[in-house]
């Protein structure tokens, strides 16, 4: 949609992208606490809020090479292991969190997007929110 540049925008939606997936390497075997998605490709804030989804405590091996998806709020992240989706309570391997002391191993971070979704004279359309479209 094409707006001047002095019309007013309403955020009426937001989605986060994995363009690409990072990768972690588990040092030493550990239990993490986290919630189970199953095996998703498409995460709906719907599914996100869900009540009564399977949570826990689950288990990295030593070894184990794990997809790291993406950073949420709060020091929670999302994974995939064995083609399940986990949103795992604390991950110490992220960029500046405390507690990985010699656990994991960063192998490479998840590239991400935010996209915000935007209303101007009942027309709407998506907005790619990053450093260098929005301030």
């Amino acid at each position: 949609m094409n707006i001047k540049a002095a019309d007013p925008l309403k955020f009426v939606g937001r989605r986060y992208r994995t363009i690409k997936t990072g990768k972690v390497k588990v040092l030493k075997s550990i239990d993490l606490n986290g919630r189970f998605f199953g095996n998703v490709d498409y995460l709906t804030s719907e599914h996100y809020g869900r009540i009564g989804l399977k949570e826990g405590p689950f288990s990295l091996k030593k070894g184990e090479v794990i997809e790291y998806l993406q950073d949420r709020a709060e020091g929670n992240c999302f994974i995939r292991k064995n083609e399940e989706v986990i949103d795992v309570d604390w991950c110490a391997w992220m960029p500046g969190a405390s507690g990985n002391d010699g656990k994991y191993q960063l192998l490479s971070a998840p590239v991400t997007e935010m996209w915000g979704q935007v209303e101007n004279n009942e027309k709407r359309g998506w907005l790619l929110i990053n450093d260098e479209s929005v301030q």
